[in-house]
């Protein structure tokens, strides 16, 4: 019985694997667009908060509904390269804004509701390279303060890099997020990215001799709309 079981997994696994790369080398897959701030920026003028009202934000804000994540990594294929994409809306987290910085920040993004065009591809991610049903969540949580020493003009992104700990697959790594935020009619909209290597998190990234390649340097992708706690 447990030869059995044994092979079983080995089988699932060889026709996830199969699944993606037959997925990938027999269709064009279509990447999600970048999120940009022309998309998400408030209703009304998107007025981003004067200098000497910057006080006026510090207090803790939450990640609602509307917020979403995902990755975006490079594959070569036997019918080119491409950009795949995949997005999930399981998003929580927080910020803490005082007079003049950003002093903490934790985002969780549940790594199980990631979604691409391809199903099988999404099977594969969970089930082989991410192995959710272990690690469900990926954690991104800031390190050390950052100033907010100057505010932009009115209907100018603020931009920050924020350096954080990134915890992927039980590991912990340290990275860079790169920001951009509006602020205007009690919203904060932000969207933003981290780079890493799929390798430091202990992910093997696909390649399969002949058919596809996936590159180690891949992407988060975030959108944040944050409301005051």
């Amino acid at each position: 019985m447990k030869k059995r079981v044994v092979i079983g997994v080995i089988v699932v696994g060889v026709l996830a694997v199969g699944g993606y790369v037959l997925v990938d080398n027999v269709t064009s897959t279509t990447a999600d667009e970048a999120f940009t701030l022309d998309t998400v920026k408030p209703s009304g003028d998107g007025t981003v908060v004067a200098p000497a009202g910057l006080a006026d934000f510090a207090g803790t804000w939450a990640a609602s509904d509307s917020s979403e994540a995902g990755y975006r990594m490079n594959e070569d294929t036997t019918i080119g390269a491409q950009v795949v994409t995949a997005r999930t809306t399981k998003v929580t987290g927080t910020a803490e804004l005082t007079a003049d910085a950003l002093s903490s920040t934790k985002i969780t993004v549940g790594l199980a509701g990631l979604t691409s065009d391809q199903s099988l591809r999404d099977t594969a991610v969970r089930s082989i390279y991410l192995k959710t049903d272990d690690f469900p969540s990926a954690i991104f949580e800031q390190s050390t303060p950052v100033s907010i020493a100057t505010v932009p003009a009115t209907g100018t992104p603020l931009m920050m890099s924020v350096p954080g700990n990134l915890t992927l697959k039980g590991t912990t790594k340290p990275v860079t997020a790169q920001l951009q935020a509006i602020a205007g009619n009690g919203v904060i909209n932000i969207v933003g990215t981290v780079d890493l290597k799929l390798t430091d998190f202990g992910v093997d990234p696909p390649n399969i001799p002949g058919l596809a390649t996936v590159k180690d340097d891949a992407m988060i992708e975030f959108k944040l709309e944050l409301k005051r706690q």
